[in-house]
């Protein structure tokens, strides 16, 4: 996923569900897009939740099961690729772009109903690539899914933010 940012933050690891109501959304542009058009808009991919190193995102089941009624594990990393790209995003800070490089998705469970919840942790975050880990969750807080996210960052030129993990 491709994006461009205008804000950024810090490496701080915090675990755990949302701390705050969920917000109109990170403060981030997606280029020319229609967002009619975006993958994320129709599978119903929300931010809920960012503070500086973490962000947290929501998905419906519902209208994104596989033929065995399951939350298919497409959606999951759809997801996985949303958080960490908006996240490196964030912290890349405005007029960069961010190339989702490598995705890795280990599927645990898998769930029939409800809403799945995606928690973004930078891992690593360089100058030149950043890595990022996402667990999905269902409802009860059982993992269904550890996502691992690479991403090529391009700093907009003269830009003076350089932030290391």
């Amino acid at each position: 996923m491709d994006t461009t940012s205008t804000a950024h933050g810090t490496n701080d690891r915090v675990p755990g569900p949302p701390t705050r109501p969920a917000p109109a959304g990170p403060p981030i542009r997606f280029g020319s897009v229609d967002p009619g058009e975006l993958v994320t808009t129709r599978l119903g991919v929300r931010i809920t939740d960012w503070s500086a190193g973490r962000l947290v995102g929501t998905l419906p089941v519902a209208g994104n099961r596989d033929r065995y009624g399951r939350l298919d594990s497409a959606a999951h990393a759809v997801l996985a690729e949303t958080l960490g790209s908006v996240a490196a995003a964030l912290d890349l800070g405005p007029g960069g772009i961010v190339l989702g490089q490598e995705l890795s998705c280990a599927h645990h469970e898998d769930v029939r109903d409800g809403t799945v919840t995606g928690v973004c942790v930078p891992v690593h975050r360089g100058d030149t690539a950043a890595t990022y880990e996402i667990s999905i969750t269902d409802a009860g807080t059982r993992r269904l899914c550890t996502a691992r996210l690479t991403c090529r960052l391009r700093r907009a030129p003269h830009s003076s933010v350089h932030r290391k993990a």
